[in-house]
């Protein structure tokens, strides 16, 4: 049995074809029935292996060689957040220094000398959890770590100790400077806003001003105008 008209067409115009189970059992694999194919086509056969014409129909039947593999990617679409990983890098791609979006098992081994980014705290399998964010300045002796959560308690839990995941930890240590926090409770704890406060951080450090200064244009605990400032550039 030889192959349909169809298929035949297909591989003539370079498309990919798939080959059913009762094809192949009934034509003891692919070289059998490809000889006079190959043939028709001009492109021949290597003595003991496929040349690259042969081997370039093969991948099309097999559908190999014709499509890298994806890199792997987050696919965490924290919908309960309102925010996902996808918005944040449409709109900070442009921002100076800003390296990426990441998940806490995702970060890179080594910091750049003027470096932002965005941290979800959940793991790279995970369906996402809180935003957090760094900024490495090369004009200060310290790498800063915000979260718009601060260190705060509630019902007697400390959700302060550690200050932040070890991971983010060590690739903050990676700057060769020490690690700044900022202590204020500024998000309202109900908020889905965290993203959006960790962005404004960032695009308001690279205007130039300073920490200080951007966590006290925030009022010193949560409130509606801090959730309406983050989302006002």
């Amino acid at each position: 049995m030889y192959l349909t008209k169809t298929q035949i067409n297909q591989i003539n115009q370079g498309k990919r074809i798939t080959i059913s189970k009762t094809q192949l059992k009934k034509n003891g694999g692919f070289l059998p029935f490809l000889i006079p194919i190959l043939a028709s086509l001009g492109l021949g056969a290597a003595s003991g292996a496929a040349s690259w014409g042969t081997k370039k129909i093969l991948n099309k039947i097999s559908g190999s060689g014709t499509k890298p593999k994806k890199k792997k990617t987050w696919k965490g679409d924290i919908s309960e957040l309102r925010i996902t990983n996808k918005v944040i890098n449409q709109n900070m791609k442009k921002e100076k220094g800003f390296r990426d979006v990441f998940t806490i098992d995702t970060l890179p081994k080594k910091m750049r000398k003027f470096e932002n980014g965005i941290v979800n705290l959940d793991i790279s399998t995970g369906s996402g959890t809180h935003w957090v964010c760094y900024y490495n300045d090369p004009q200060y002796d310290f790498v800063e770590y915000f979260d718009p959560f601060g260190e705060y308690k509630i019902k007697g839990i400390s959700f302060s100790k550690p200050k932040c995941p070890k991971s983010i930890e060590t690739y903050l240590k990676s700057s060769g400077k020490k690690i700044i926090y900022n202590t204020e409770f500024l998000q309202k704890f109900d908020s889905v806003k965290c993203g959006y406060f960790c962005m404004k951080y960032i695009t308001e450090r690279n205007k130039g001003n300073s920490p200080a200064r951007v966590i006290y244009s925030f009022t010193q605990y949560p409130s509606d105008h801090n959730e309406n400032l983050v989302i006002n550039k």
